[in-house]
């Protein structure tokens, strides 16, 4: 399991996708956004139930069926903390931003979005 240290920046810009998510009405990129945060969360080993079944409504307003029964096979998972969700968090610098990724789970856009808007520690947003 990864480390509280190594998950911060993933959470954080989970919870960045999710509002910038928030600013639209794309109820399948709300929904991806917060299964990217119940995936960090899982990982770190913390109750990701409430993300998964904000997401389980998006997708069933937006009748996605295939994501809403994804959704509902993760919540017929447990424990939902302790990596449930998948393996473990990567965590790498990249070219013109930095990203996180669940292994196995590519991030959504807005995770992805996101982290190329990330400001490296010490450094200031103008």
């Amino acid at each position: 399991m990864s480390s509280d240290r190594q998950l911060r920046e993933p959470e954080r810009l989970a919870r960045e996708a999710i509002a910038l998510a928030e600013q639209t009405d794309m109820l399948n990129a709300r929904g991806d956004a917060l299964l990217d945060l119940a995936e960090v969360l899982a990982l770190a080993g913390r109750d990701a139930r409430a993300e998964l079944e904000q997401a389980l409504v998006l997708y069933e307003q937006k009748r996605n069926f295939v994501m809403a029964e994804r959704t509902r096979s993760r919540l017929a998972q447990r424990p939902l903390g302790r990596g449930s969700l998948g393996g473990a968090i990567h965590y790498e610098p990249g070219t013109g931003g930095s990203h996180a990724r669940a292994c196995g789970n590519p991030p959504s856009s807005l995770l992805r979005l996101a982290a190329t808007q990330a400001v490296p520690t010490g450094a200031r947003r103008s």
